[in-house]
């Protein structure tokens, strides 16, 4: 399964857009920095990590003073968030559900959800 969290920011009006890198929009997972783009469209900033993000792991989202909008004006304080990445399904187990195949037998168990 692909983790792919994608960290973003909506602001209250327009931003400078030539101020919002991935130097003023970092992503950390504890003191480690995580690789990626920085884009910006309308009002919204948005972390795009270059990896997939490890499962079941906190990372913290950060956009700095660095950051000004069209008139010059600096954010007053950085802004920082974190979220846990999704958990990684990667087999049924994972999920609670126990099977075993019959010997010599090419039989899948079929799950119904209700």
């Amino acid at each position: 399964m692909w983790l792919i969290t994608v960290p973003d920011r909506t602001f209250s009006k327009a931003l400078d857009p030539s101020t919002i890198t991935n130097v003023t929009f970092t992503l950390m997972q504890g003191t480690t920095p995580v690789t990626g783009t920085v884009t910006y469209a309308g009002v919204t900033a948005t972390f795009t990590p270059t990896a997939n993000l490890a499962a079941s792991t906190v990372y913290t989202a950060t956009i700095t003073t660095g950051v000004k909008d069209l008139a010059g004006n600096a954010l007053a304080a950085n802004y920082s968030w974190s979220f846990t990445s999704a958990q990684n399904y990667t087999a049924w187990s994972d999920q609670g559900i126990i099977y075993t195949a019959p010997t010599g037998s090419a039989y899948y168990p079929s799950v119904i959800f209700k």
